[in-house]
């Protein structure tokens, strides 16, 4: 049998804005990686009988996400759980309150699950959002006396329907860490594409 592997080509807008995208990247990760931060977050996980799991966590970073620490505070049997994040997400350490133990996540177990929800410890890792996401530029738009930007962009849904379109029966993604505490809420492409795909996923690490 002939097997199809899908090729995917993202085709920017030549229109002309009073901003490009490459710029509004650039101001979105200056105002995202503050030189320190503190954020408070909320974790549902939901299973698939629709049960929900809501855990809370304080997130921390200084040198604009080169040094992070997120500690859960909720619920009680995993409040004081640790992970400390270090050059860019590259080395991590993971600390257990039940055990008063530390132990560095190891290359290969940074695909485990954290805190038994669909992200693993790669994607804490830091990378430039451009390396996942093809983003155009749709338009701009005033709101409230400010001229916004609007950027699209889904690249782990292009490229399962075009996928499905084509009958491909294979999909290879590269494994690259969205970075920062916000990046690990909302996952990778490459999980998300695990996730959705009727075909088989290649995932190649990076």
């Amino acid at each position: 049998m002939t097997k199809k592997l899908i090729t995917l080509i993202f085709f920017f807008s030549t229109a002309t804005f009073s901003i490009t995208v490459d710029e509004i990247l650039d101001k979105m990760e200056e105002n995202e990686n503050a030189n320190t931060s503190r954020m408070e977050m909320t974790q549902i996980v939901v299973k698939a009988d629709g049960r929900k799991n809501t855990s809370k966590l304080i997130s921390y970073s200084i040198d604009k996400g080169d040094k992070g620490l997120m500690e859960y505070s909720s619920p009680a049997r995993i409040k004081g759980m640790k992970i400390l994040m270090l050059n860019d997400g590259d080395d991590i350490w993971f600390y257990s309150p039940r055990t008063a133990r530390v132990r560095k996540i190891a290359s290969h177990q940074k695909n485990q699950s954290v805190n038994n929800s669909d992200f693993s410890y790669e994607d804490l890792s830091t990378e430039d959002r451009r390396e996942d996401y093809a983003c155009k530029l749709l338009g701009e738009e005033k709101i409230d006396s400010c001229l916004s930007s609007i950027l699209g962009s889904n690249p782990s849904r292009a490229l399962v329907d075009a996928a499905e379109n084509e009958k491909f029966d294979l999909i290879v993604v590269g494994s690259r860490g969205l970075g920062s505490a916000a990046s690990f809420i909302l996952g990778s492409v490459s999980k998300q594409v695990v996730s959705k795909a009727n075909c088989d996923v290649l995932v190649v690490k990076k």
